[in-house]
């Protein structure tokens, strides 16, 4: 990825290198906004994906089942991982990021051994994700 100031909105963003199609060495001088800074601009994103600047990331609660806590301890799914709750069956964990698709595919990957508790809106979102509504073909 290439994370640079897209010269269309001049706002920063991530470009994946596999889909550029066209690039061109230029004499043209690019100056580093002195006010950026990675770490900021990544703090509450999944991946690659960057939240929208000046949206308040979301606390997520999910409950996965307890087999699962020793690979989700140490490999956490993002650094503002904490662990809330745990039972002899499960344990609950809080992140604090944007809600994205990179986001709702690896929760939805964790299939019936993973539960959205909260917010409403992450848990309908990956519930579609993982149950599209049918589409009805006319003949």
């Amino acid at each position: 990825y290439l994370v640079a100031n897209d010269t269309k909105d001049g706002k920063i963003k991530s470009f994946g290198l596999d889909r550029m199609i066209h690039v061109e060495m230029t004499n043209k001088k690019y100056t580093y906004p002195s006010n950026f800074d990675a770490n900021t601009f990544f703090k509450y994103s999944f991946g690659i994906v960057s939240g929208r600047k000046n949206v308040k990331p979301a606390k997520i609660v999910l409950s996965f089942s307890i087999n699962l806590k020793p690979y989700l301890m140490t490999l956490p799914l993002h650094d503002s991982q904490k662990l809330i709750k745990e039972t002899g069956t499960d344990f609950l964990i809080e992140l604090e990021l944007h809600p994205t698709q990179d986001l709702i595919r690896e929760i939805a990957s964790y299939g019936n051994q993973v539960q959205v508790i909260k917010p409403e809106s992450f848990r309908k979102a990956v519930f579609h994700y993982v149950r599209p509504e049918p589409v009805i073909l006319q003949p």
